[in-house]
């Protein structure tokens, strides 16, 4: 799923929501019953788990909220867009072995964009066209 963005974030105007209504009757017109919108990073919408360390959970919300945060990736406006759908939030965890490190959390980081586009993205553009 692609979303547009331009930089006063994901929910100004109405062309994004109207191509996602247009995606997801198509979907539901071939059978789909279930879409994904994808990850709204540290939106804290689904219930923690009840060992989720107190620092990291007030400073993911800290960047969530901040404009600070904001300013790195448009937190709020994905969260507050994604939120017309009425979605079923589920939570999303990263989690690296032995621990998780600053690498890791980089690499989970890029994953939702965040720094530069995602590896998978620059992967396409490479592809040969045809």
């Amino acid at each position: 799923m692609v979303f547009m963005q331009d930089g006063r974030g994901f929910n100004e105007g109405h062309g994004p929501q109207f191509l996602l209504c247009g995606v997801l009757d198509q979907l539901r017109q071939e059978g789909a019953s279930r879409f994904s919108l994808g990850a709204c990073p540290m939106a804290f919408k689904a219930p923690a788990p009840p060992d989720n360390p107190w620092f990291y959970t007030h400073v993911f919300r800290w960047l969530h909220d901040s404009s600070l945060g904001n300013q790195l990736f448009p937190f709020r406006s994905l969260t507050h867009f994604k939120a017309k759908f009425a979605p079923r939030w589920e939570p999303v965890f990263l989690a690296a072995w032995p621990r998780v490190g600053f690498r890791s959390l980089y690499a989970g980081c890029r994953m939702w964009g965040l720094f530069d586009p995602p590896p998978q993205s620059r992967l396409a553009s490479r592809a040969p066209a045809g």
